[in-house]
């Protein structure tokens, strides 16, 4: 790029554009050498797809209609259920995108949108912001200045280590990783895709089947700092070190807790190499989410005692597990029958205020395995 600055007329000349102010230069640089990105995580039934968008529109819409830029398939997702707005600062020129929550026309979705674990119906992204869509749909916004991000995009794909095969169907298109069988190591592979790697907010691993780890993100650092110290025998490695012989699928999700932290752990087998890659995601949110509910169904929420729903599920388990190792169970059902007698005069706050107290009374002369419901 030639740089010229003509002092008579007070122009910049860029590459042969004439730029008559620093705002028009600061207009340039902001559209010219500065790329924003989404990049896509969804993980449902229907498809597992990871894929980058470039964003140039004014206006991006999110949704599982076919008539969205961006088509998902979960069902936690409604059919228009957010868009992105493209905006430029007015003294700066510096270009930001904003995500809204619900359709172009003003139409709320039926779910939201978090960020960063907060939920939002309208919000200006910062490189690096997280955006979910239910517990199947993630967003990573990334601001790239000077082409970097897009040229080391485009190293990764000239490598035969790694290919990317855009698949076109009816419905969209759908991204897929392809393994090149003839790669000679993995640890190489993992060094050219570190810089993009490092970016994300997930701690992503790589280790091989003997337990030594080739490769941790700074994410993952932050959140295990006894990983390295650990070794294979933290508890992120449990159970997944040894690839199985009849392996049916190399990517897998289970559940795991670290102290009082939940993680969605995908993991990834890439047998020719020997090696194993993992990534997590942080889901205590949605743990807690689900115990809330669990505990509307299960428990009645004055007295704090299991319920009848609660009781009835108990019951049908502990009479086969009493039965198996022939043991007696004994099943006891006590009535305030003098309650009753005073209805006239209790008020309800009252007679709630003795069920409470009577399941107090309880919980203090039954053992800790026995269940009391009311």
């Amino acid at each position: 790029m030639n740089d010229n600055v003509d002092n008579n007329e007070n122009k910049i000349v860029i590459s042969d554009i004439e730029l008559e102010t620093l705002a028009d230069l600061n207009k340039y640089i902001s559209e010219s050498l500065i790329n924003h990105y989404l990049i896509l995580e969804e993980s449902t039934s229907i498809q597992k797809l990871i894929k980058t968008f470039l964003l140039e529109e004014n206006i991006l819409t999110i949704g599982r209609s076919d008539k969205n830029n961006i088509q998902l398939s979960s069902l936690e997702v409604s059919r228009y259920h957010a868009h992105l707005k493209k905006f430029s600062h007015p003294e700066t020129h510096e270009i930001y995108y904003e995500v809204i929550d619900g359709s172009v026309e003003g139409k709320k979705s039926n779910n939201g949108l978090n960020i960063n674990g907060k939920k939002v119906s309208r919000a200006k992204l910062k490189h690096g912001d997280i955006i979910n869509i239910g517990s199947e749909v993630i967003f990573n916004y990334f601001i790239d200045h000077e082409g970097k991000f897009e040229k080391q995009k485009t190293t990764i794909l000239e490598q035969k280590n790694l290919v990317i095969d855009t698949v076109a169907n009816d419905e969209d298109e759908k991204t897929k990783i392809i393994k090149n069988s003839t790669i000679s190591s993995g640890i190489d592979q993992l060094l050219k895709f570190a810089s993009i790697v490092n970016l994300s907010p997930y701690p992503i691993i790589e280790i091989d089947t003997t337990g030594k780890i080739n490769f941790l993100n700074n994410s993952a650092k932050i959140n295990f700092p006894t990983l390295l110290t650990e070794n294979k025998n933290h508890l992120i490695f449990k159970d997944i070190l040894a690839i199985p012989e009849n392996l049916e699928t190399d990517l897998f999700k289970r559940e795991i807790k670290i102290d009082t932290t939940y993680f969605e752990q995908y993991v990834h087998y890439i047998k020719d190499q020997k090696i194993i890659r993992t990534y997590l995601l942080n889901i205590t949110s949605r743990k807690k989410q689900q115990d809330s509910i669990k505990k509307l169904l299960d428990y009645d929420l004055k007295t704090k005692l299991p319920n009848y729903r609660f009781f009835i599920k108990t019951l049908q388990t502990s009479i086969p597990r009493h039965q198996r190792i022939q043991q007696n169970l004994a099943i006891m059902l006590i009535e305030l029958d003098q309650i009753d007698l005073g209805k006239e005069t209790l008020t309800p706050q009252k007679e709630q205020n003795i069920y409470i107290y009577c399941a107090d009374k309880l919980n203090k002369l039954f053992r800790v395995g026995d269940t009391i419901a009311y």
